[in-house]
């Protein structure tokens, strides 16, 4: 993948929240070349995706943390981001963004690995297209068309509070408590670690490599600035993070909350009962019932959804279908 002799390069630092969102939202409708960004919010704050119902996430929670919330253009679920998370963006014109779409996220994200071997973290690409360590994910990703350019969004997860981000979700106690226990064990690194100049000086060493560039250039100021006013409006809009005339679709009685890829709660809500399914790679690890008069796990939960209601049916039926059983 060679495009030319120059990255354009730039670490903006620790920003507000909303900016952590607008730069890149700016940025990708106006570079001309490979270009990467750098950056970290300043403060707790959580996205959701374009094409996310607000209703997925706890909006009681959420103001009593003072927590903001901010639509992104690019997809995915709801996600709690925080000053522990190192941004970055890879960016490129369409003209130059040619091939298949997971190949080419395979290439842009395969320099981001290199970077967090830079810092110790023995990471690789999986299966699943994630950036893990053994089975822990070490780094969200979106991706992404915006005007006239293509981005790669990713974050280097330093640290990750399970609990914290698990509480934004609009579910029950107990789906929140099995989302936490999830992320705890698969999501972040299995210690806490620094990246900081080392991540990035790396990550720009390899984009050079991968891209064919041979000399770093910095983005000049008129490259986002006279865009960015007008996409922190766009992106604090109300209406728009409501998500008002986006065709949303509010939550079903029967949800599947991606902790990570391949890890999965499946989540179904009868009239007075609550089904919670935890799938790991494929495999069905744990399925439990609880109700006010019962709490079902296994064989006993599976034939209490089996006589039960048409939700019950329903999330037998998409459970077989999960994990092949």
């Amino acid at each position: 993948m060679v495009f030319g002799v120059e990255l354009a390069v730039h670490d903006f630092g620790f920003v507000d929240p909303i900016d952590s969102q607008a730069l890149w939202h700016a940025l990708v409708e106006e570079v001309e070349g490979p270009t990467l960004t750098f950056m970290r919010p300043n403060s707790a704050y959580v996205s959701l995706g374009m094409h996310r119902h607000v209703r997925e996430i706890d909006e009681a929670v959420i103001r009593m943390r003072g927590l903001p919330v901010l639509r992104r253009y690019v997809g995915g679920g709801p996600v709690y981001l925080d000053q522990n998370q190192l941004f970055f963006q890879v960016y490129l014109p369409k003209s130059m963004a040619v091939g298949p779409h997971a190949l080419l996220l395979t290439r842009l994200l395969s320099p981001a690995v290199s970077a967090f071997r830079a810092i110790g973290v023995d990471a690789i690409l999986d299966e699943h297209g994630e950036i893990s360590v053994g089975r822990r994910k070490l780094c969200g990703h979106g991706a992404g068309e915006i005007g006239s350019g293509v981005v790669v969004v990713g974050n280097c997860i330093e640290s990750f509070d399970a609990t914290e981000a698990a509480g934004i979700l609009n579910e029950p106690k107990l789906v929140k408590e099995c989302a936490a226990r999830l992320m705890a064990r698969y999501v972040g690194p299995p210690e806490p670690m620094k990246a900081g100049e080392t991540f990035t000086e790396a990550a720009v060493e390899a984009y050079c490599d991968l891209f064919g560039a041979t000399t770093v250039v910095g983005i000049p100021a008129r490259a986002y600035e006279g865009r960015l006013a007008e996409v922190r409006a766009g992106l604090t809009d109300p209406a728009f993070v409501a998500g008002n005339d986006l065709g949303l679709t509010p939550p079903d009685r029967l949800e599947v909350i991606k902790v990570r890829a391949g890890v999965l709660l499946l989540v179904g809500k009868g009239k007075d009962w609550l089904a919670i399914a935890i799938i790991t790679f494929g495999e069905l690890e744990e399925l439990t019932v609880a109700c006010a008069t019962c709490d079902l796990v296994g064989k006993e939960a599976v034939d209490f959804l089996a006589t039960g209601d048409e939700v019950g049916g329903a999330f037998l039926r998409r459970l077989s279908g999960l994990t092949g059983v």
